[in-house]
Parts: structure tokens; C-alpha cells; sequence
């Protein structure tokens, strides 16, 4: 069997299967998501909507000030 018949019976399976659960094939509600990530083991995190940018860390800190010397006390 070539990739591309296994992939349309795989497709249809997927059909079939979800046609006869009652569920649809493709899940895009974000809530439902959620709710199949936690089932599924995924860590929480904020939704945000498709397409919005993702928050803003805090950039890069500048680096510290070599000590003075080369084996300063308490260093």
C-alpha cells in the first residue's frame, strides 16, 4: 500500500470513528481544547486567540561586572 491510499484510509477511518461517536473530526473551540489537553496530561496555560501575539518576556540583562582581581574575597 502507497503512502497516499494509507493516508485516505486512515482519513476515512477517522471519519467513520468520529461520525459514529457523535464527535467531529476536527476540534477548534478553544475551551474543548483545553479540557482534552488536561485530560491528556498537558500543562495549563493561558489561551490566547489565533494569530495574537504571544506575550513579551523581559529581555536579555545586561551581564554583571567582572570582580576586581583575580581572586577577589567572597567571590
Amino acid at each position: 500500500m502507497n503512502a497516499a491510499s494509507f493516508d485516505d484510509v486512515v482519513v476515512a477511518w477517522v471519519a467513520r470513528t468520529c461520525l459514529a461517536q457523535g464527535v467531529p473530526v476536527k476540534i477548534t473551540d478553544p475551551g474543548v481544547l483545553g479540557q482534552i489537553g488536561a485530560l491528556l496530561g498537558a500543562r495549563a496555560r493561558p489561551l490566547r486567540a489565533h494569530g495574537a501575539s504571544a506575550p513579551r518576556t523581559k529581555g536579555p540583562r545586561a551581564p554583571l561586572d567582572p570582580p576586581l582581581g583575580p581572586h577577589p574575597l567572597g567571590v
